[in-house]
């Protein structure tokens, strides 16, 4: 194609002309350097020769004969008219990799850029060509996006890169998808594709997507405590959140959810923390604030974690109602009392007016609050309140405790002559 002299080509002569062959006379190979064949002492005749082997790396065989006559001394015959052409058979090779960054693993987010970076062995210059890519699933059967260019070829091998179309990847975390590319001759009537690489198990073809993931921690904000926390009406829980494979730069939300661990209901669900991550791993805190657990005493729940992207998209959760670090209780706070009269100190008392002392023993309860007791004595014998004069026996103390654990005195005052044969209890 280039006019260049060929070594290595192989002509047999023969006598007599092309259209009336005679016998074979021999076999000559083109000089390395010039591409010429050079035949001596030839009788005077008809000749013709006929290019039976084409010169290596891949040029076409030029068969047609040379018919010439040598009819006196010295006659130098031009070969100008041999031509072997280039047999090109195009290759492509290809590396696909996220736009701008080159990197085979990515996050899948809602305008994923792939590209595919095509490397082309044997295309003949000069002439058009446009290379045509799809993203697919990885059993090969679903496209995703898709993507072209057009280009001139100017060497034989060379690359070219073809950018395919942004598309939502949310729904590939944890897959891998591959590219499949054709090189297609636009120069032929019916654009013929000289070259395919489509392989479903070609590491290079393929790229995967990271799985975003959530670990959680729930605590009492002010205590650090996991357990045994004390049931007031305003705790305040925080659950710390440690995120890995987000996208830097995109907004999140994380949506935190109290639950009954036992029955899975919803306790509360007012916990909620927008961020935009600096880094693919990272951690941060979602308050739980005003929750009143004064009925969450004595039980366990969990918090279940969602979290999802700018457009609302769940894009990972923790919701493992058996995660040890996930799950909060409450402690049970509980009493007993002893009763007797304030002076004697005896459960029996005579008739008068008298003092009766109940002291209170408690557990579990919470330092940091005051709390009311309320005592009412009761008829042991019907099991309700005791009527002095018609009116129940009552008496109310504020204390704040100073331990978790402890005692604290209540006091009722009654006529005990109105008593005579009763037993009383206090509640």
């Amino acid at each position: 194609d280039t006019q260049n002299p060929l070594a290595g080509a192989e002509f047999t002569l023969y006598e007599g002309t092309s259209s009336a062959p005679g016998n074979e006379v021999g076999v000559y190979t083109s000089a390395a350097t010039t591409g010429k064949v050079t035949v001596s002492d030839l009788p005077y005749g008809n000749y013709h020769f006929v290019e039976t082997q084409a010169p290596n790396g891949g040029y076409i065989l030029d068969g047609k004969p040379i018919d010439f006559e040598i009819a006196s001394d010295a006659v130098v015959l031009e070969l100008d008219n041999v031509t072997n052409k280039r047999d090109y058979q195009p290759q492509i090779e290809t590396l696909a990799f996220e736009t701008g960054t080159n990197n085979k693993e990515l996050y899948p987010g809602m305008a994923t850029l792939i590209s595919d970076r095509v490397k082309y062995e044997q295309l003949t210059p000069g002439k058009n060509y446009r290379l045509e890519a799809k993203l697919m699933t990885k059993d090969g059967q679903t496209t995703l996006t898709q993507g072209s260019k057009t280009f001139t070829a100017t060497t034989e091998n060379g690359e070219e890169v073809v950018e395919l179309d942004g598309f939502d990847a949310r729904a590939l975390k944890g897959q891998q998808v591959v590219v499949f590319e054709r090189l297609i001759d636009t120069t032929t009537a019916t654009n013929e594709v000289v070259a395919t690489h489509e392989d479903v198990n070609d590491a290079d073809q393929t790229v995967s997507f990271f799985t975003p993931s959530l670990q959680t921690f729930a605590f009492e904000t002010s205590t650090g405590l996991q357990h045994d926390i004390h049931p007031h009406q305003n705790v305040e829980l925080s659950d710390r959140v440690v995120y890995t494979n987000l996208n830097p730069g995109e907004r999140y939300t994380l949506e935190a959810t109290l639950v009954d661990k036992l029955t899975g209901n919803i306790v509360f669900t007012q916990g909620t923390h927008e961020f935009i991550p600096t880094t693919a791993s990272g951690e941060v805190t979602v308050p739980l604030n005003n929750l009143d657990a004064t009925d969450l005493k004595g039980n366990s729940y969990v918090v279940f974690e969602v979290l999802k992207d700018e457009s609302g998209q769940v894009i990972a959760e923790h919701t493992d109602k058996d995660s040890l670090t996930q799950t909060v209780s409450f402690i049970e706070p509980s009493i007993g009392t002893v009763a007797r009269d304030k002076e004697t100190g005896e459960s029996n008392v005579h008739a008068g007016p008298i003092t009766i002392v109940d002291e209170v023993q408690y557990q579990n309860l919470d330092t940091t609050q005051t709390y009311d007791i309320e005592g009412i004595l009761m008829d042991k014998a019907t099991n309700q309140p005791l009527l002095v004069d018609g009116q129940t026996v009552t008496a109310t103390k504020a204390f704040s405790p100073a331990n978790t654990n402890g005692t604290e005195e209540i006091e009722f005052t009654v006529d005990a002559s109105q008593l005579k044969g009763k037993d009383i209890v206090d509640v």
